[in-house]
């Protein structure tokens, strides 16, 4: 049994930001072909059931690949090769992996999971052309809490957003969601799901030498955005390049490049205001992500950096608090210049690190640690399952000052538990981290994730872990 207070969660991250820094070797060939890892801001890795995956163009086309022990080895299922050409951004839900494939005519495919023959099945219906707006340079997917698809895409000067308006996502709007008007045809964007209950469009605009951010609530219309957040303004400072990530308490991360070729992370806060540190890449770089390792208190920036000859892959550690960076550390390269490095959406599983990237002939890539381990489902002799559904509750409740919390989840899986308030606002974050499948406990004592005391009143608990979404209501009594 796990509990989570304050103090343990302080310690942990304490003494995971003591450990020693780990150089690796830089980087393995996956496969014959090159130039299959762009674009920017999508993401082609995630994990799943003990293993790192991938949808990269290697030799038979557009494929799915899994990486067993070092080799990264296609899949033979049906539907394992989606098409011949376009560049993919997977969106893996817990119960449906999405991808979309970025060509002339783009399409979404969608998959389910067989864990008995380890093997991802392709929906029926699937694949579905989505809006591809004329003069577009790339897209990216993402679903929010309520299951709605989105993708945004830069189209005709202008930051679009389409949305699934079925919910088996085979029907979508055909008239774009406009974010911003009179960017330059050179700018591109990027969206995000974040807080549990939001999605986040971000995008460049070189004409207004700025990056901008606007912010959805999955409980509101498709067409009601908030008002553009100015993030990043200034001369020379925006240029087509950005990735985005998000941690559990619900802030999201922005890596961009500017026209002199430095690089930028830019942190939206819990409740909106970014924080920007510049110049956050060793010298003269392009092409950057993000990924965020929240049990190691860690994020990561990977880059293609300038002025070695030949380019290399390489990235930067910062503190998840202060976004303090170390030094460079190169994780990919090869006989030729490296570019298009890629990594995955999911929060990275503690002590690990995976991206790809490609040169001119060949996709590469590097990685340390493992995904989590398999989930074993236990078997009773007469045949019944022992593992117990999923529950929450909480006690006492009523309650002043404090709750105990507890929750059972049916496999191991990165597990988030979060408080909400009677308007949907996230208050607390009591719980997060890859847990063991069964039963836990956590505390939450009333206070909001600043460690003010909130008000009394009518408060939501809610459990995600994996496919598993559970709520609960509790009451704080003064």
């Amino acid at each position: 049994m796990l509990i989570f207070d304050r103090t343990l969660r302080a310690l942990a991250l304490g003494t995971l930001l003591l450990g020693a820094s780990i150089a690796h070797a830089a980087g393995s060939v996956m496969f014959a072909s090159g130039a299959s890892t762009g674009e920017k801001p999508q993401s082609k890795l995630w994990y799943h059931d003990g293993s790192y995956w991938c949808i990269l163009r290697g030799p038979s086309g557009l494929a799915f690949y899994e990486k067993v022990g070092t080799a990264w080895v296609r899949g033979t299922f049906t539907g394992a090769v989606l098409q011949s050409s376009g560049n993919a951004d997977v969106k893996w839900s817990g119960t449906t992996l999405s991808v979309l494939v970025y060509a002339g005519t783009s399409k979404l495919y969608e998959y389910t999971y067989n864990t008995t023959l380890r093997i991802w099945v392709p929906a029926v219906g699937f694949p579905v052309t989505v809006p591809n707006p004329s003069g577009s340079e790339t897209m990216v997917l993402e679903r929010d809490s309520s299951g709605r698809q989105w993708t945004a895409v830069e189209g005709g000067s202008k930051i679009n957003v389409y949305y699934s308006t079925s919910a088996d996502h085979r029907t979508w709007s055909q008239t774009p969601v406009v974010l911003q008007s009179g960017v330059n045809a050179d700018d591109i964007c990027s969206v995000v799901a974040f807080g549990g209950n939001k999605i986040g469009v971000f995008w460049s605009d070189q004409n207004r030498d700025e990056f901008g951010f606007r912010v959805h609530n999955d409980s509101d219309a498709p067409t009601s955005w908030s008002a553009e957040e100015s993030v990043y303004a200034g001369s020379g400072h925006a240029d087509d390049h950005i990735n985005l990530a998000f941690d559990s308490l619900g802030r999201v991360y922005a890596i961009t490049k500017d026209a002199h070729d430095r690089m930028a992370l830019h942190r939206r806060g819990v409740n909106g205001g970014w924080t920007t540190k510049t110049s956050v890449s060793g010298g003269s770089s392009t092409r950057g992500i993000v990924m965020v390792a929240e049990q190691d208190a860690k994020v990561y920036i990977l880059y293609t950096r300038w002025g070695v000859s030949p380019n290399p892959i390489q990235y930067r550690v910062a503190d998840i608090n202060t976004l303090t960076f170390g030094g460079e550390t190169t994780f990919i390269t090869s006989g030729s210049s490296m570019n298009n490095v890629t990594g995955m959406k999911q929060i990275l599983p503690a002590g690990s690190l995976i991206a790809a990237a490609a040169n001119s002939s060949q996709s590469l890539f590097n990685s340390f640690g493992n995904p989590p381990p398999r989930s074993v489902t236990k078997v009773a002799p007469d045949g019944a399952d022992t593992v117990q559904r999923p529950s929450i509750t909480a006690a006492p409740n009523p309650f002043n000052p404090s709750t105990t919390i507890t929750f059972r989840i049916p496999d191991a899986s990165w597990t988030r538990l979060a408080v909400y308030d009677v308007h949907g606002w996230q208050i607390a974050i009591p719980a997060t981290g890859m847990l063991t499948g069964g039963e836990h406990t956590a505390r939450w004592d009333g206070r909001d994730v600043e460690g003010r005391t909130v008000a009394s009143g009518i408060y939501y608990l809610e459990l995600r872990a994996g496919a598993t979404v559970l709520r609960h209501k509790v009451v704080l009594a003064k």
